[in-house]
């Protein structure tokens, strides 16, 4: 089976190909080379810099490898960036979503979509459904609310996966934030009244893996999948006060103090759901996946993270 990746340099899609490379035929596409070695892939599409090159790009890429599955990751996901520059975060969430599930739509291959806890405005007092009507409240989240719209309406097999508080060793992330700035800082002032699921890309990567097996494998699971969207993220749930108090101390950096604050008022220019947290219940119950706590991942990333870098970094 051939998976096409879009986004395929980015954080997650790097760890899901190191996972995906054992067992699948892989195409990757992206804006800049590949942080795998590019023998992991069947063919490499470098856009040069430009994602948003129109249909007719999507379209010749579909001919050439008419993959059975295309993953969707490419996305504008700087959230204030969103809010600054709205039409380049409608052609980088909406249109280019569009033209890359019409081209799989020519050559049958089942688009996988990848959206956000961002769509919902984050007021419920309980986890999210699946069900759960979209009301977001920031121009990320509403160009991620309208791609799965027409994710819905306009490609002929899909299925959308609702992600949240992604963190891994290769790109920019909370935790790695964290860890490079407690050298130089006495405290950190952190919000305790977001709430979500941390998710590490490499248990992402791995539910992945097992759920494309699971569709090679079986014409019924196939099937299920068509016209679903579910919630992936590891298990528990943490402020991102708490979220960092942890991943300090897994460093060795309890001395390193957090405040917990209330998120202040204008304090990004994209407004945060207060609740990020998204249900699992339908993912388990399909999948039969039993994701990890955040704390166990969270711990090994810093492990990971500490052996990356070169650097131990509890010591000052």
């Amino acid at each position: 089976m051939k998976i096409l990746i879009t986004g395929a340099s980015g954080m997650l899609a790097t760890d899901l190909v190191k996972c995906l490379q054992r067992d699948f035929e892989l195409v990757g596409v992206d804006v800049r080379a590949p942080q795998v070695p590019e023998g992991s892939f069947k063919r490499f599409y470098n856009t040069g810099g430009d994602p948003i090159q129109g249909p007719k790009l999507w379209e010749k890429i579909m001919r050439e490898q008419s993959p059975d599955i295309v993953f969707h990751a490419a996305a504008m996901t700087a959230v204030d960036r969103c809010e600054a520059e709205p039409e380049l975060a409608e052609a980088l969430n909406v249109k280019l979503t569009r033209d890359v599930f019409q081209a799989a739509n020519q050559t049958g291959a089942h688009f996988v979509f990848l959206s956000t806890d961002y769509v919902f405005d984050g007021k419920k007092e309980a986890p999210y459904e699946t069900e759960d009507l979209p009301n977001p409240k920031s121009i990320y989240g509403q160009t991620k609310a309208d791609a799965e719209e027409l994710v819905k309406t306009g490609a002929k097999a899909y299925t959308i996966f609702r992600i949240s508080w992604l963190y891994g060793l290769y790109g920019d992330s909370f935790p790695r934030t964290i860890l490079e700035k407690a050298g130089q800082a006495g405290h950190f002032d952190i919000v305790h009244d977001q709430v979500g699921r941390p998710t590490y890309t490499v248990d992402l990567s791995g539910i992945f893996c097992e759920i494309f097996k699971a569709y090679t494998a079986n014409a019924a699971f196939k099937k299920r999948l068509k016209g679903q969207i579910y919630h992936l993220g590891n298990d528990g749930t943490a402020s991102w006060a708490e979220f960092a108090e942890f991943i300090l101390a897994q460093a060795g950096l309890g001395s390193t103090r957090v405040n917990r604050i209330a998120t202040p008022p204008k304090h990004r220019p994209a407004e945060r759901p207060k609740m990020s947290v998204m249900s699992l219940e339908k993912a388990k119950r399909d999948f039969g996946v039993n994701p990890r706590h955040w704390h166990e991942a969270a711990g090994e990333f810093v492990q990971s993270y500490q052996k990356h870098s070169g650097a131990s970094l509890g010591k000052k």
